[in-house]
């Protein structure tokens, strides 16, 4: 599940990802019935909540096909998440699949030295930078969890993802970076932690606002500037437009949303959103939007519990870094699944009792 997103725009996609489905939803009952520990009963049921709301949002609205597979992306999320945050790994395996997601990287390196040699629009198989950008911001966080880190590795993913281009995986990983350097000298205590995820929502929110009028202002037009000096593309590219038009689609409709299978296309835009809240919002209303948010807080809440203060700075900062990352991408649960199921499994690691007790010896 770690490697496949590799092939996310192949011929094989469908067929892959509907494979990794089964198989995900098939061990995550095996592990219901022979589970080594609980998940936070609390996580759980706003997993059930939220998929409470989508299926009352797909009854009230169109069922169509496209509804359909938004419910099974939603249980495919919670069962790959309930999955690696309970599972008893053994810890050779997890090295395993760490040592093949290094080999990849390698691997990746080469081709791009023998083939493309440019430090923009890097894509290998995908047809968008942005979401090959994606793929590699998963494998920096899964990479970082182990200990020992294999630095070289994880320095060369960060160089693939900057021959990309791509903006939005580019600043998650340097807010990563900052954040966590940040938190490892003024050592935050666990109180603090639950105002920085309230702080960290307001500022992201309050950023989804004001993002699209930026250019009316002095300061927007000095970032454009800065924007096109060091990456040659423009401050707002285009998302601005999109998130305006959806503002608007919510307004008309802001409890309940316009239906689980709602995307820009319904404002006469066929883009991603961009956006996994403004998307969440349309769909499935400012009700579907709380209980998301809600639910990413209770997940952000056990990592809260992290015994070793650096640890815990480490998964509370990636799990933020996340959360970024969605506000300029949908991957957690919707377009790129393959990739968000790689997110998942990182943050379903980063709650699992047994494997952080074994990092946290080392």
């Amino acid at each position: 599940m770690l490697i496949s997103p590799i092939l996310y725009e192949t011929s094989l996609t469908h067929a892959l990802l509907f494979a990794e489905i089964v198989l995900i939803v098939s061990y995550y009952i095996k592990v219901r019935r022979n589970s080594h520990g609980k998940l936070l009963k609390e996580v759980s049921l706003l997993f059930y909540l939220l998929l409470f709301w989508s299926v009352f949002i797909l009854i009230t609205h169109e069922i169509d096909f496209n509804s359909l597979v938004r419910i099974v992306q939603l249980i495919t999320c919670y069962c790959c998440f309930y999955i690696f945050s309970i599972e008893k790994w053994n810890q050779a395996t997890l090295r395993v699949i760490r040592n093949v997601v290094c080999l990849i990287i390698f691997v990746l390196l080469l081709v791009w030295i023998a083939i493309f040699k440019s430090l923009d629009g890097f894509t290998v198989v995908y047809s968008n930078p942005d979401t090959f950008a994606s793929l590699l911001l998963s494998w920096f966080l899964f990479l970082f969890l182990f200990k020992p880190r294999k630095f070289f590795f994880i320095l060369i993913c960060f160089f693939l993802l900057l021959t990309t281009g791509a903006r939005a995986a580019f600043f998650s990983i340097l807010f990563f970076l900052g954040s966590y350097y940040l938190s490892c000298k003024i050592r935050f205590v666990r109180n603090h932690y639950k105002f920085i995820f309230v702080f960290f929502v307001v500022l992201l929110f309050s950023f989804i606002i004001i993002y699209p009028y930026l250019l009316l202002f002095d300061f927007g037009d000095q970032l454009n500037t800065l924007s096109h000096a060091y990456f040659n593309k423009n401050l707002l590219s285009g998302r601005h437009t999109v998130w305006l038009e959806m503002f608007d689609k919510i307004k008309a409709a802001p409890w309940l949303g316009w239906g689980l299978s709602a995307d820009p296309s319904i404002v006469g835009i066929m883009k991603s959103s961009h956006n996994l809240f403004v998307q969440t919002t349309l769909q499935s209303g400012f009700i579907g939007l709380f209980l998301l948010i809600i639910l990413l807080y209770k997940v952000y809440a056990v990592n809260i519990k992290i015994g070793s203060v650096g640890y815990r700075s480490f998964l509370i900062c990636s799990f933020l870094a996340i959360l970024f990352h969605e506000c300029f991408e949908i991957n957690l649960t919707q377009n790129a699944l393959a990739i968000g199921l790689v997110m998942w499994a990182t943050l379903g690691l980063s709650c699992n009792n047994y494997f952080i007790n074994n990092q946290e010896s080392k």
